[in-house]
């Protein structure tokens, strides 16, 4: 009997034994497998990092990643292709996650408006019509002030008191054009500043030719003033704002949240084509090449 129990014992043991490093053995590799995922987490934010990295500097680089790693961006013979390499281990040769990055024409979604505005001011005693069309499109010219829409050429007369509420920019768009402003693109002209101020558009090229169309933006809730500019090309955007236009003529679209003052001379010259480029070749973006990604 007593071997009996010997036995029995004995094996109660082995089982025990082989249960507790069958558990250390699972612990183990879970240990293992969260450790691999996390890795894998933080290369993949790196990727992100790289991605905007390349779309405020492209060209090949290598700089740290936050809060660890080294990101590589690396020439192609494609001019907008860049290989893309995430090292969690600066020291270690092999990446951990790599990916080719292009570039490519994008933009915003715009309507097809000449002029949205909580209101549209005249100086006293003109005639001439304020929003115009530049008689490349057939259609008449749409105006949205407050809730009201107008369709023709807008004279003193012809506007009548808006209805409360206008254009407001939405968040996403806010964001991706000070993102685009911030990174250097050669297109958007981002201006902030105070509240009851005023901001005039910079001294340059961009924006004064229709070869070189501009997206002015102003934000913080300071008004654009525009007086004496003459010709201005593109899409002007005021966040929060009025705009002047007495002695300037923009040809594009204009969306201000407050009121637009024609003044005296002050016009807008509505085109179809400034809003095509804005819609579809505006801005840059960067993107992971489809099938690129390798682990």
């Amino acid at each position: 009997m007593l071997l009996i129990v010997l036995v029995l014992c004995l094996g109660a043991a082995v089982v025990l034994g082989t249960w507790a490093t069958v558990g250390a053995v699972e612990a183990g590799v879970l240990d293992t497998e969260r450790e691999g995922r996390a890795r894998l987490q933080a290369a993949e934010d790196g990727l992100t990092q790289l991605a905007a990295r390349a779309q405020d500097a492209w060209g090949p680089e290598t700089y740290p990643l936050s809060p660890q790693g080294e990101g590589r961006l690396a020439a192609d013979e494609n001019a907008d292709i860049l290989h893309g390499e995430v090292r969690m281990d600066a020291a270690d040769g092999a990446p951990d996650l790599v990916a080719d990055l292009e570039r490519g024409r994008d933009g915003l979604e715009l309507p097809r408006c000449a002029l949205a505005a909580a209101e549209l001011r005249f100086a006293a005693g003109r005639t001439e019509a304020a929003v115009i069309g530049d008689g490349a499109e057939g259609d008449p010219v749409t105006v949205r002030l407050g809730s009201a829409l107008f369709s023709g050429e807008l004279v003193r007369g012809s506007v009548t008191v808006p209805a409360a509420g206008g254009w407001a920019l939405d968040e996403g768009t806010l964001l991706l054009l000070q993102e685009a402003g911030r990174g250097g693109a050669a297109s958007v002209v981002s201006i902030t500043s105070s509240v009851g101020g005023w901001a005039t558009l910079p001294a340059g090229e961009l924006g004064r030719s229709g070869e070189r169309p501009a997206i002015v933006l102003v934000t913080g809730g300071a008004g654009l003033d525009l007086s004496g500019a003459g010709d201005v090309y593109g899409v002007v955007l005021v966040d929060g704002g009025d705009l002047r236009l007495d002695g300037a003529t923009v040809h594009g679209l204009v969306m201000v949240e407050g009121y637009a003052d024609a003044g005296v001379s002050g016009r807008i010259v509505y085109s179809e084509s400034v809003r095509s480029w804005a819609r579809f070749a505006s801005l840059t973006r960067v993107r992971l090449v489809p099938g690129s990604r390798r682990e």
